[in-house]
């Protein structure tokens, strides 16, 4: 069963019992291919005062309405996110004068034009080596790009994959809820939930932007709402597996790190000089600790740090920790996934969560 943190639902307007006409716009636009106007009549920001919804748009030629809610209108239930179980609750949470809901009718009719499939996978060491940890992929896997916050108690990566065409681009995110919730963002939910809601819980997204990636993802031939829910697909872990997948013909760091002085040579930029001497120099010290974070972490404590500098320092030995335990399975013959105990614990976090 999918757990999804937003949606967008596409539903027929008899779907609606009633609607308040005076809390909606007018919204014109030019068709770019046609030309031709289109007129829809949308929510007015002021009038969206339930918790969890995110906007509302009625389309009375075609006598359709889009509606976008996220996992916030479930309010304390919120961790579990929007699925079969949870979804009848969200609705009726955001069903309001401006826009009454028939909510069976929403339930059999709606089609999901867009989602965000999520979970919480449980983790047992300090969140930060999580993101780090995949943020190592970034020398290792040349398919996808890589981009890393390493803000203490914000700690995250979003992975894309590399396409020349816009399609979709398997994107997926691993982020620390429990600091995300602190955001001034997301105050209007905090108010409903208790630190150990997402503690020692590692949130993991993936965003799905049209009908087609969703189909394909899922394994679907349609995104009806129930469709979607009851698919018995992976992409979490999917994605996850795809990403941590080195192949083995793939030249890994060496190769990485003779482009960046390549980079250097042609250009001359002493930008390219640095970021080879810092990983070089990362790997050198992860290596002198025999690889060990526990040991880098315990030696940047003793030596009188602030903690913002240690988190600093620390973050980018983890990604040099998971690199030479790769070039080492690599020197011995081995293949495959990196040889991290973290990426392991997501994997088998995300399996059980998918035998559920």
């Amino acid at each position: 069963m999918q757990k999804l943190d937003s949606t967008k639902l596409l539903i027929p307007i008899q779907a609606l019992d009633s609607i308040d006409s005076s809390s909606y716009f007018i919204d014109t636009r030019t068709e770019p291919v046609s030309g031709s106007q289109i007129t829809t009549y949308k929510l007015k920001p002021d009038c969206i005062n339930q918790i969890g919804l995110k906007s509302v748009t009625l389309n009375k030629d075609t006598e359709q309405a889009t509606i976008e809610l996220s996992a916030k209108a479930l309010r304390g239930d919120y961790p579990r996110g929007i699925s079969a179980d949870t979804i009848e609750q969200a609705l009726s949470n955001i069903s309001s004068d401006s826009c009454k809901l028939n909510i069976p009718r929403v339930l059999e009719t709606s089609q999901v034009l867009r989602a965000d499939i999520t979970e919480n996978v449980p983790i047992s060491s300090d969140l930060a080596y999580y993101p780090a940890s995949l943020g190592a992929y970034r020398y290792l896997n040349s398919r996808y790009d890589f981009r890393s916050h390493n803000r203490r108690g914000n700690e995250s990566v979003v992975i894309t994959k590399r396409a020349k065409s816009k399609g979709y681009r398997g994107r997926l995110t691993g982020y620390n809820k429990l600091g995300d919730n602190s955001r001034a963002c997301n105050r209007d939910i905090a108010q409903y939930l208790s630190e150990s809601d997402f503690k020692n819980t590692l949130r993991i997204e993936q965003n799905f932007k049209g009908v087609t990636d969703l189909k394909k993802a899922l394994g679907i031939s349609d995104t009806m709402l129930q469709t979607v829910f009851n698919s018995s697909a992976t992409p979490l872990l999917d994605t996850l597996n795809d990403i941590t997948k080195v192949l083995d013909s793939f030249e890994g760091i060496d190769y990485m790190e003779a482009s960046i002085m390549s980079q250097f040579a042609e250009t001359g930029d002493k930008r390219w000089y640095d970021k080879y001497r810092k990983l070089r120099g990362d790997r050198s010290i992860a290596s002198d600790f025999g690889n060990d974070i526990q040991q880098i972490e315990l030696a940047l404590s003793s030596g009188g740090h602030s903690r913002k500098h240690i988190w600093s320092l620390k973050h980018n030995l983890i990604e040099a920790v998971a690199i030479n335990r790769h070039q080492e399975s690599l020197k011995q013959g081995k293949s495959g996934c990196v040889d991290s105990p973290y990426i392991s614990e997501l994997r088998s976090g995300l399996e059980q969560i998918y035998q559920q």
